[in-house]
C-alpha cells in the first residue's frame, strides 16, 4: 500500500513514537497493573455486597412460594400492590446504586 505523500508530513506526529518491549519502563507498567488490580478486587467486593442484598430480598419470596407447594396449587394474595411495590423500590434501589 502506497501511503500519499501529505499523510507523511511530520508536522502532525502527534507527539509519540514506536519503541520496543525493552524501551517500555517497567515501575510504569507494574504501578498501571496494581492500581488496574485495586480497581478490579474494589468492584468485585460492591458487586458481591449487591448480589447477596438482591438474595436477601427475593429468597423470602422464594420460601414463601414453596410453602405448601405439593398441597395448594394456587396462591391467594389479597391487597399485594403495596408489598410489590415497596419490594421493587427495595430491589431498584439496591441494583441502580452505585
Amino acid at each position: 500500500m502506497k501511503i500519499p505523500q501529505e499523510y507523511l508530513d511530520m508536522t502532525n506526529d502527534f507527539g509519540f513514537t514506536a519503541v520496543d518491549d525493552d524501551e517500555v519502563a517497567e515501575p510504569i507498567v507494574e504501578s498501571y497493573k496494581s492500581a488496574s488490580d485495586k480497581s478490579i478486587s474494589e468492584l468485585s467486593k460492591s458487586a458481591q455486597g449487591k448480589l447477596l442484598d438482591v438474595e436477601r430480598l427475593i429468597m423470602p419470596l422464594l420460601v414463601n412460594l414453596l410453602k405448601d407447594a405439593e398441597t395448594k396449587h394456587y396462591i391467594k394474595w389479597p391487597n399485594r400492590k403495596a408489598p410489590i411495590e415497596r419490594f421493587m423500590e427495595k430491589l431498584l434501589t439496591i441494583t441502580r446504586s452505585e
